[in-house]
């Protein structure tokens, strides 16, 4: 009887708790001073996980204007796109300059909306980055995106806008298909390449492209991690490293053996990134299952730019590409080695040692950058925009967000301010590069933006320590 009273109890709390998400008070207690900064978000019941979203895709002004631009084009079918609606309102206040010591608003409309899609938001602790699925795939839903894979027979090429300076990288011909209005495409949607190649024989099968709204980047077990710790290069490096995947079947081989039946062969499969987006969402997987069947929190720190680029992470036809070799260097682990499979130049693995020893993971992946003409550079350089944090441990925690402010006076530079639901401070660079982050939001640099002093001085060092000058013909 009493567990039954207990189980009443229970769930009375939490239809109660459901009721103050959807129809709860507005004007709870203020707390922080927000003159002249941007608007917090109140805490309607848990919702710390979907404040610290919407305060991140609010940094990303390309994204805000590309809501803005769909909702007018399909003003008259405002019933279609309601949540494109809602979540463009609510971000475009969230980057507006107040300078009410109070203000705040909610997102009570936009919770309502995914109610309607189907979506049940309950007043259990969320995870920040489902919710960010949840958002883009109802907006998926509602825009009637690209189709999520692309097969590499069925493309001529990927289209290149007038308007865009995408890093598409793929071209067969120069017959355009898929003529697709550009602003259907997520600022967030991707391609990821993937191809296979036999061990054996070498047969390279179609590059797959597959869709993603963000990368999801794994951390090793702690115990692996030598001193010198990991940097987001690092864990995109592992990220594009090769696998392999064995018993798959090999018709080439077949056919040089003179073979009818089938023919097994163990191939190397490489992910590589097809089609950077214009905003980048960075994932890192935290949650971990130790053997006795109990998830944990992995809090590693991991380091991260300012400006991060991925030209050495991206999908490149050897035809077209300007190196003769491509490094490929796996995680800085004590005694790792580089993966089975890994397709490696020879007389390499001597020069990525000392490269190793002599350059930053970070000068690193920037060496691998500044070997990329200058077109490839301007197309793949992104800002940071937002941090997302977690605080607490697996079962339980709170969610804050770090993010830029645009003042509206544009003589001003940009800020970095503190957002935890409705309170909201300023911040600083150190503090940020210093959060442990759980979401990076980074939006592609300007066509034009340069670091060439960085490069100059990159290719400098390159040159000076292993005699590497430009590859010639």
């Amino acid at each position: 009887m009493e567990a039954k009273a207990a189980s009443v109890c229970a769930a009375a709390a939490a239809v109660a708790a459901g009721f103050y998400i959807y129809f709860g008070p507005a004007t709870p207690e203020r707390k922080s001073n927000k003159r002249g900064l941007c608007a917090g978000l109140y805490n309607i019941g848990n919702t710390c996980f979907m404040n610290s979203i919407f305060q991140g895709l609010a940094s990303l002004q390309s994204f805000v204007m590309w809501l803005e631009g769909y909702c007018w084009e399909y003003g008259e079918k405002k019933e279609q796109v309601r949540l494109g609606n809602v979540l463009g309102d609510l971000l475009k206040e969230l980057n507006l300059e107040w300078n009410d010591d109070e203000a705040a608003l909610t997102a009570r409309p936009l919770i309502q909306v995914l109610h309607h899609h189907g979506w049940v938001i309950t007043p259990d602790q969320q995870d920040a980055h489902e919710f960010f699925q949840v958002l883009f795939s109802t907006l998926e839903d509602e825009m009637g995106q690209l189709p999520a894979v692309l097969d590499f027979n069925r493309i001529a090429t990927f289209e290149k806008e007038k308007d865009e300076t995408d890093g598409s990288a793929v071209h067969r011909n120069h017959t355009p298909v898929l003529r697709r209005c550009s602003r259907r495409r997520s600022p967030f949607r991707g391609l990821i390449a993937s191809q296979l190649v036999c061990k054996t024989c070498l047969t390279k099968s179609p590059v797959r492209f597959d869709g993603c709204d963000s990368l999801s980047l794994s951390l090793p077990p702690t115990i692996q991690v030598n001193k010198i710790g990991l940097s987001i290069e690092d864990l995109l490096r592992q990220f594009v490293c090769s696998e392999t995947v064995n018993a798959v079947e090999c018709k080439e081989c077949a056919r040089k053996e003179n073979q009818q039946n089938e023919t097994k062969s163990t191939f190397v499969k490489r992910l590589t990134i097809g089609k950077v987006p214009q905003c980048l969402c960075i994932h890192i997987q935290r949650t971990y299952w130790h053997t006795d069947g109990i998830p944990y929190k992995n809090t590693m720190y991991i380091k991260y730019p300012e400006y991060l680029n991925l030209a050495p992470f991206m999908y490149m036809p050897a035809a077209s590409s300007p190196r003769k070799f491509r490094l490929d260097v796996p995680f800085p682990y004590s005694g790792a080695s580089t993966p089975e499979g890994s397709i490696t130049p020879t007389n390499t693995n001597d020069l990525k040692a000392e490269l190793g020893q002599l350059l930053t993971s970070s000068l690193l992946s920037s060496f691998s950058f500044s070997r990329q003409n200058s077109e490839t550079r301007t197309r793949t350089v992104y800002r940071l925009t937002a941090v997302t944090a977690h605080l607490g441990d697996v079962n339980d925690g709170h969610y804050v967000t770090y993010r830029r402010f645009e003042p509206s006076n544009s003589s001003k530079p940009s800020l970095w301010v503190y957002t935890s639901d409705d309170v909201v401070e300023t911040a600083t660079l150190d503090q940020v590069l210093s959060c442990n982050a759980y979401m990076l939001f980074y939006e592609r640099c300007p066509a034009g933006f340069e670091f060439e002093p960085l490069f100059d001085k990159i290719d400098e060092e390159v040159t000076k320590n292993f005699g590497f000058a430009d590859d010639q013909d």
